[in-house]
């Protein structure tokens, strides 16, 4: 009796405690209260249940409810496994999208700059010959 005391305690205070969101408060309520649960099942393993049909019954529903709450935390733990694997594909996704970005922005800055350069390039020249040309006329 005492067990069950604690575990309905401790479910108590559960509510109390802070957790990070409701998700994980629920989830560890679901637990406390699924303990609590098999506890008493197991407490009716006892001879304090005399009808062995009673303890057959008993024990196909410790069954169920070890099955369903190992069910509950499988899905929960592949779901948010699932959810953080796509979350993290979707990060390593734009990642890679930003890295292709900058990549193209910095040939098209090279190609700016060597355009720059040539245009100088060329009007230099335009201007040498075309000094070139006013002093060979002023000769």
């Amino acid at each position: 009796m005492l067990q069950g005391f604690t575990i309905i305690a401790g479910a108590i205070i559960i509510g109390y405690i802070e957790f990070d969101s409701r998700w994980k408060r629920n989830s560890e309520f679901f637990n406390e209260i699924t303990l609590m649960l098999m506890l008493y099942c197991i407490i009716c393993f006892s001879p304090f249940v005399p009808n062995p049909y009673a303890r057959q019954f008993i024990g196909y529903w410790c069954c169920v409810i070890v099955s369903t709450h190992l069910a509950i935390n499988l899905t929960i733990m592949s779901c948010s496994t699932a959810r953080e694997l796509i979350l993290r594909l979707k990060l390593w996704l734009a990642r890679n999208q930003l890295f292709k970005q900058r990549k193209q922005n910095l040939v098209k800055i090279q190609k700016r700059k060597h355009v720059l350069k040539d245009a100088i390039l060329a009007r230099n020249y335009e201007e040498d010959t075309n000094q070139l040309r006013k002093e060979k006329s002023n000769k």
